[in-house]
């Protein structure tokens, strides 16, 4: 019972994976476009006001930073199912406040796990 309980939930785990693989692809190729127009829209758009230049900038950062999460998720599965295989190196972090000090870490990871402590710092350090 508990080996057919083992073979349902991996089967799951591919499922999901494959699911995520897919559905990140889905939403890559609309918002490649879209990020493609802004930034066609900024290298031609010599004649666009103040506001509309910030306004195009606006929808390219909030399109990357969706892209970045696709990406993110995308990771995660392929972590989770282990075919990305993580790649430690000598990481320095000097720059982020941490004197003379040097980590072993994967330094795409360790800046994203930075990231959010400091986000989640700033998010929720607040008075009452």
């Amino acid at each position: 019972m508990l080996q057919k309980e083992i073979l349902m939930v991996e089967k799951i785990s591919q499922a999901k994976s494959e699911f995520l693989s897919r559905m990140s692809h889905e939403l890559r190729t609309p918002l490649n476009a879209i990020l493609g127009f802004g930034q066609l829209l900024i290298l031609t758009g010599e004649n666009l006001e103040e506001k509309q230049k910030k306004n195009i900038n606006d929808i390219l950062k909030a399109g990357n930073h969706i892209l970045i999460l696709i990406n993110d998720v995308l990771n995660l599965s392929e972590i989770e199912s282990g075919q990305e295989k993580i790649k430690l190196s000598t990481v320095d972090v000097n720059n982020v406040g941490i004197n003379n000090s040097l980590v072993i870490a994967e330094p795409v990871r360790l800046k994203q796990v930075m990231l959010n402590l400091l986000k989640n710092a700033v998010k929720y350090n607040k008075d009452n």
